[in-house]
């Protein structure tokens, strides 16, 4: 940056010159008179202010410099002059007031800089994250920024290495914030020091129960938005075998299905409950169940969904239900798409068997995970496969029902019309059985 003086007598102009080169390392060029001056500013475009007599003999010479510098400028006019005033332009006497222009010089750079970097901000390519992410550190590795309201910019919001509060969160929640926004460059350290702070958080012996499972839900509501790394297809296994001794533990279906209905969970944790709980009562009615089946409807439950955020999304299980419903197109090609979208997601991960894949992208019944069972093709499913397909209705209708209104017979009705191909019968019969027993 550099700073321009323009005053034709040499002891004021020494005096000035000498008093900003104490407090500014800029370049400062001091200069008699408007044909000088005008030169500089043609041949440097980075004045931040420019000091001028208002007139020099017959020469305007505050005003011909405004013609030649940027809107941006700083202009202290000494002297009366036509210049048109505003936030740039200030109007002093005769002799110079040297601390307001010191004060104004210090301002503009401070309000240079945040400009400059709200420009890098925004040409810098970012990603999306949910806010909630930070529920799960206290420090961040890297710079958070948020987006500005009502416009397409972004602000830094923290600088890496600083930590916060939990209720710096409670305040941006209350504030309506819904996301976080990364460097792309950053991406993936924010990623992994958030699967090691998990990491940490899943194996601590001090956590509650309670806590683990509030964990455990957060866990699995953001999991589509970390990378499947080992470390992470690891914490998805251990929760899901915790999950699934707390379903194994308990022998009475109805009292588990019940305790799974009265806990406060958002819908689609309660809903992954609710169908590994079912799938994994039906499947010990058939020959051909093993331990790893159990594994696969256990990943399933807590996985297949992953992409869609709300109860209006996750309800839908048929073509028609879409069509009926008031979600948008974007929406809708996601329900639509969201078992693909899963199943590629996973697929990333070297670590996650074949069989849980396929049982993910099949689990609307669509060989290609694409849409939902289409009758002349049921028979293209595997047997697990349709189980969890009805596993999950059940498991939707239970948790739609009003407290203690619960017809068991009803919801057999509304499965079997909305599944009334017979190679579904055996599931919904296996339903009705664990009820019954």
């Amino acid at each position: 940056m550099q700073i321009l003086i323009v005053e034709p007598d040499l002891e004021a102009r020494l005096i000035l010159e000498l008093s900003l080169k104490k407090e500014f390392d800029f370049n400062i060029h001091a200069r008699s008179d408007a044909i000088d001056a005008t030169a500089l500013l043609e041949l440097f475009d980075d004045f931040i202010a420019v000091i001028s007599v208002a007139q020099n003999k017959n020469e305007e010479t505050a005003f011909k410099l405004s013609q030649k510098i940027s809107s941006n400028t700083l202009l202290f006019v000494l002297g009366e002059s036509n210049i048109t005033k505003d936030d740039n332009v200030f109007f002093m006497d005769s002799l110079p007031n040297t601390k307001q222009i010191i004060d104004q010089i210090h301002s503009k750079i401070i309000s240079s800089k945040k400009e400059e970097n709200e420009k890098r901000i925004d040409s810098l390519p970012l990603k999306a994250l949910s806010l909630e992410m930070l529920n799960f550190i206290s420090c961040t590795p890297v710079d958070i920024h948020l987006k500005v309201k009502d416009k397409h910019k972004f602000q830094k919001y923290l600088s890496k290495d600083t930590c916060f509060e939990q209720a710096e969160l409670t305040k941006l929640e209350m504030l309506n914030y819904k996301n976080i926004y990364i460097a792309e460059k950053d991406f993936i350290i924010f990623l992994d020091y958030i699967t090691e702070r998990l990491s940490i958080v899943f194996d601590s012996s001090e956590l509650s129960k309670k806590s683990q499972k509030e964990v455990t839900q957060k866990f699995f509501s953001y999991l589509a938005e970390l990378e499947m790394k080992p470390a992470v297809v690891e914490m998805a296994q251990k929760t899901i075998d915790s999950v699934f001794e707390e379903i194994d533990s308990e022998k009475n279906i109805k009292i588990l299905l019940n305790k799974i209905f009265k806990e406060n969970k958002d819908f689609k944790y309660q809903s992954s409950m609710m169908t590994a709980a079912i799938s994994i009562a039906m499947v010990g009615q058939f020959s051909w169940s093993n331990n790893n089946i159990k594994r696969d409807l256990m990943f399933c439950s807590f996985l297949h969904d992953m992409f869609l955020s709300n109860k209006d999304k996750i309800l839908i299980q048929s073509e028609q239900q879409l069509n009926n419903s008031f979600l948008t197109d974007k929406e809708s090609v996601l329900v639509r798409e969201h078992a693909k979208m899963s199943f590629d997601f996973l697929g990333r991960s070297d670590n996650i068997p074949q069989s849980t894949l396929k049982l993910v992208k099949h689990h609307h019944g669509a060989v290609s995970g694409i849409g939902f069972v289409q009758k002349d093709l049921s028979s293209a499913i595997s047997e697990v496969e349709k189980l969890f397909i009805i596993s999950e209705s059940f498991s939707h209708q239970l948790l739609s029902s009003p407290k203690g209104k619960v017809n068991i017979n009803r919801m057999a009705e509304k499965t079997e019309s909305l599944y009334s191909d017979k190679v579904f019968q055996p599931y919904i019969e296996a339903f009705l059985k664990c009820f019954k027993s």
